[in-house]
């Protein structure tokens, strides 16, 4: 698994990706670029380049205070398949490189 997340090969369709930030309502608290809800940080305007394991580890580590927050905001608990993970994955760090 860290041998995946650490290729620089990214598996996934960033097309894909964008979309399922979009359908699944990432942006309504999440910035791209400066685009999209300012509720929480913007996931690829950072000082630094951002890597798979780089998205894994913050998603890993910040899902347990958005919980909360999207209770609070009445916002239904988002499910991801491995496949919309990986198209994700693909669209933010292809939106990292482009940033960068």
């Amino acid at each position: 698994i860290i041998a995946y997340l650490h290729s620089p090969e990214v598996i996934g369709n960033p097309d894909s990706g964008r979309r399922i930030f979009a359908e699944k309502g990432c942006a309504a608290c999440h910035a791209v670029k400066g685009e999209g809800g300012k509720i929480g940080p913007d996931l690829v305007g950072g000082p630094h380049p951002h890597t798979q394991l780089d998205f894994v580890a913050a998603m890993w580590n910040h899902f347990p205070h958005m919980v909360p927050m999207m209770e609070a905001m009445k916002i239904p608990k988002v499910e991801f398949k491995q496949e919309e993970m990986a198209d994700l994955l693909a669209y933010l760090v292809q939106a990292a490189r482009a940033h960068h």
